[in-house]
C-alpha cells in the first residue's frame, strides 16, 4: 500500500466565506490524488461547525482523512502577517502540532491538478525545506528590492512560500519555527512578504529548489497551458473576486466538486459583474468631491489634497476640492496639478450653510461625497447628500484624536453612520477601540506621503547633527518651548548638534523665543527658526539632513510631518500622540516621551544623538517602512477598492 501523502492548510475565516475556497483546494487534490492523503486543517475559532463538516464530507467524498487542529494567536500577530490573513502564520505552528516527519504546506488560493505525490516523492536530500523559485522577483520595483535586501534575505533564490514541503523533523532540531519566524517579523517590520521573508531568512540557503509546475502563479501563465498539469497559485487577483482569464475555470471546477457547489453560478456571476463594473468605471469618469470649507493652499499637500488628487491619477476619478476662497492656491500649479477647487458661497451664513447650498447644487453629479470630523455639519451633509443622491457613495474620514472615545453614539448619530460607504481612523489604538465598541465598521487607514517629483533614497551620509521640528510654531497645539527647555538642557551633552524650528511662528510665541536667546546666548548660533518653507523641495531637503525629528504636540489626531520625517531617514522623538506609536512601530524608529516631560527630553535627546549607529540603523529602515505603509497610491488603492 502507498505511504500516506500529508498535506497541510491554514484557515482563517472572520466573515465564513473563505472556507469554501479551502475546500476548492482539497477537493482539488483529492481528485487528481491516488493512495492515502492526510490533511491537517490548521484554525482558529473562526471556522465554524458548518464549514468543517463541509470540509469534512470532501473528504469522505474522496475516501481521504481530514484532521482539525485548533488554535489561537494573540491579536498582536495580525499585523505581522501584513498583506494576506492571520492564517498565513499557521503554518508556522506546524513543527510543534504535527508528530510526523513531513509535510506539504499549500495555500488556499491554489488547484491541484497533478497528483499531489509527484510532489511527496521527491528527495529532500536532508534540506529543511523544498519551494520554487518566486518567478515575480526579476519584475520587483527597485524599492522593493532594496527593502526586501534589508532585511537580510537574498533575492538570488527567493523562494514563494505558498507550497512548501517543510522537513518537520529537521526544523524541529533546529529550534522552534514560530518563536523563530515571530523574532525576525518583530525586529524586521520593514518586511515587504511577513511570513514569506521570514521562511526565507530562516531557510533560504537550506531550501530544495522546487520545478515551477509545482507552483505555477497564474497571473504569469498563458490560458493555453491549462491542460498542462500543476499545482496552480492564484496570487494576486483570486479567482472569486474578478474573471480574468479561462484559468479561472479550474478554480470554478473545483469548487463544483465541494457541497458549495450550488453556489457556483451565483458566485460565478459574481465575479464577473465585478469585472464589468471594474471596466464600466473605469470608461466613465466618476466625480470625487472632498468638502472641506477650510483648505488652504497647505492642505492640498495633506490628506484634505492629497487623497482628491491621487483618486484622479491613479484611478480616473474626475476629483475637487469644495471650499472657501482662503488665499492663492500655488501647489494647484505643481504639486497637484488637474486637481479641481469648487469655491463655496462665501454669502451663507456659516460652512454648515455653505456646504448644504453646495451639495443641493451638485449632488446628483457627486458619485462620492468625501467629509471630515464627526460633528453636526458633516452629519447634516451627509444627510443631505444621501436624501438628493441615495446611490451615491460617502467616504467619512473621522481624522479623530483620543477624544472620540469620549463620544456616545446617538441613534441619530449611528444613522447617519450607517449611511456611510466607507468610515475610516488613522491610527491603530483608535482602529481597535472604535471596532470594538461602534456598532459600524471603521476602517484602518493612516495618512501618508507622495512624491511629487522623482528623488533620490536618503543616504546617511546626507545627514548632518540636526534635530528638526515642523509645524505652527508657538501653537498651544505644538507645545514647542518644550523642545527648547529640552534642547537647553542637554545641549551640553551634544555640542556640535543644531536645533532648526521650521514654520510660521506664532505672533504671541515671539515674546518666548526673545527671553529664551536673552538667558542662553550661548544656544543663538545652534537655535534657528526657519519660517514658513512653502517650496516643497526646500521643505525636504530640511528632512533629509536631519538625523532626529522631534515632535512635542499635546494632541494630534495623526502627525502627517512624522510620515514626512520617517520618509526622509529621521529618527522620530515623539508625545505619545496619533500616529506617533504606528510610526515608531512599538520603538524600531524613535522613541515617544510624556506629554510635556522636559527632563525625559532630555534625556532621550543627549542618548539618541550620542547613538549614531541607532540613527543610521533608522536612515536605513525607516524609508522603506515608510514606503511599505504611508504612500498615499496604496493607501488610496484601500480607499478604492472598500468603494467600489
Amino acid at each position: 500500500m502507498a505511504a500516506v501523502v500529508h498535506i497541510a492548510l491554514g484557515i482563517h475565516d472572520p466573515k465564513g466565506d473563505f472556507s469554501c475556497h479551502a475546500g476548492a483546494m482539497l477537493a482539488s487534490l483529492f481528485f487528481g490524488t491516488s493512495g492515502p492523503v492526510c490533511a491537517h486543517v490548521v484554525h482558529d475559532e473562526t471556522l465554524t461547525a458548518a464549514n468543517q463538516r463541509n470540509l469534512s464530507a470532501i473528504a469522505q467524498r474522496f475516501q481521504k482523512e481530514l484532521r482539525f487542529y485548533p488554535v489561537s494567536l494573540p491579536d498582536e500577530y495580525h499585523a505581522l502577517s501584513g498583506h494576506v490573513t492571520k492564517g498565513a502564520l499557521f503554518r508556522l505552528l506546524l513543527p510543534e502540532l504535527l508528530d510526523i516527519p513531513q509535510v506539504i504546506y499549500l495555500d488556499c488560493d491554489i488547484v491541484v491538478t497533478l497528483d499531489i505525490r509527484q510532489l511527496w516523492n521527491i528527495d529532500l536530500r536532508g534540506r529543511s525545506v523544498a519551494a520554487a523559485p518566486d518567478p515575480g522577483v526579476p519584475t520587483f520595483p527597485a524599492v522593493i528590492r532594496q527593502r526586501i535586501a534589508a532585511t537580510g534575505v537574498a533575492l538570488d533564490g527567493y523562494f514563494n512560500s505558498g507550497v512548501i514541503v517543510l522537513n518537520l523533523a529537521k526544523i524541529r532540531q533546529i529550534g522552534n519555527l514560530f518563536q523563530q519566524a515571530i523574532h525576525y517579523l518583530k525586529t524586521h517590520p520593514e518586511s515587504v512578504f511577513h511570513d514569506q521573508d521570514a521562511l526565507n531568512f530562516l531557510y533560504q540557503k537550506d531550501c530544495l529548489p522546487l520545478d515551477s509546475r509545482f507552483n505555477r502563479i497564474v497571473s504569469r501563465a498563458e490560458p493555453q497551458v491549462m491542460r498542462v498539469p500543476a499545482i496552480w497559485h492564484f496570487a494576486g487577483v483570486k479567482p472569486w473576486q474578478q474573471y480574468t482569464s479561462s484559468l479561472d475555470m479550474l478554480y470554478w471546477k473545483a469548487l463544483s466538486l465541494t457541497p458549495w457547489q450550488g453556489e457556483v453560478l451565483d458566485r460565478l456571476a459574481a465575479a464577473m459583474s465585478a469585472t464589468l463594473a471594474r471596466v464600466n468605471a473605469n470608461m466613465a469618469r466618476r466625480r470625487w468631491v472632498t468638502l472641506f470649507p477650510e483648505t488652504e493652499n497647505v492642505h492640498l499637500a495633506k490628506d484634505v489634497g492629497m487623497i482628491p488628487y491621487v483618486m484622479r491619477e491613479h484611478f480616473g476619478w474626475d476629483s475637487a476640492i469644495a471650499c472657501y476662497p482662503n488665499g492663492d492656491y500655488p501647489y494647484l500649479q505643481r504639486e497637484v496639478r488637474g486637481l479641481k477647487i469648487d469655491f463655496l458661497d462665501r454669502e451663507s451664513v456659516n460652512s454648515l450653510e455653505a456646504g448644504c447650498e453646495y451639495i443641493k447644487r451638485h449632488a446628483t453629479r457627486i458619485d462620492v461625497l468625501h467629509v471630515f470630523h464627526l460633528c453636526i455639519r458633516t452629519f447634516q451633509w451627509i444627510t443631505l447628500y444621501k436624501a438628493l443622491n441615495p446611490r451615491g457613495k460617502v467616504y467619512l474620514k473621522l481624522d479623530a484624536d483620543v477624544i472620540i472615545l469620549n463620544v456616545k453614539l446617538t441613534e441619530a448619530m449611528l444613522k447617519v453612520l450607517k449611511m456611510c460607504d466607507l468610515i475610516s481612523i488613522e491610527t491603530r489604538y483608535l482602529y481597535t477601540r472604535l471596532n470594538a465598541t461602534w456598532p459600524v465598521r471603521v476602517e484602518y487607514i493612516p495618512n501618508g506621503f507622495h512624491d511629487f517629483y522623482d528623488r533620490e533614497p536618503v543616504q546617511w551620509e546626507e545627514k548632518q547633527n540636526v534635530i528638526c521640528t515642523v509645524g505652527r510654531i508657538g501653537t498651544e497645539q505644538k507645545a514647542n518651548e518644550i523642545l527648547l527647555v529640552a534642547f537647553k538642557a542637554a545641549a551640553q551633552h551634544i555640542p556640535d548638534w543644531k536645533l532648526r524650528l521650521i514654520g510660521p511662528v506664532e505672533e504671541s510665541f515671539k515674546p518666548y523665543i526673545q527671553r529664551f536667546f536673552a538667558e542662553n546666548p550661548q544656544l543663538a548660533e545652534r537655535v534657528v527658526f526657519t519660517g514658513e518653507i512653502g517650496d516643497k523641495r526646500l521643505m525636504e531637503a530640511e528632512y533629509r539632513q536631519a538625523k532626529v525629528f522631534c515632535l512635542t504636540s499635546a494632541w494630534e489626531s495623526f502627525g502627517i510631518v512624522l510620515v514626512e520625517a520617517l520618509r526622509n531617514g529621521c529618527f522620530i522623538l515623539s508625545t505619545n500622540v496619533g500616529a506617533a506609536n504606528d510610526l515608531t512601530c512599538a520603538g524600531n524608529f524613535g522613541d515617544l516621551f510624556p506629554v510635556g516631560d522636559t527632563e525625559q527630553l532630555a534625556n532621550l535627546l543627549m542618548a539618541i544623538c550620542n547613538n549614531q549607529a541607532r540613527l543610521q540603523s533608522v536612515c536605513e529602515a525607516g524609508p522603506l517602512y515608510a514606503e511599505e505603509n504611508f504612500r498615499w497610491d496604496t493607501l488610496c488603492r484601500k480607499i478604492a477598492d472598500r468603494l467600489a
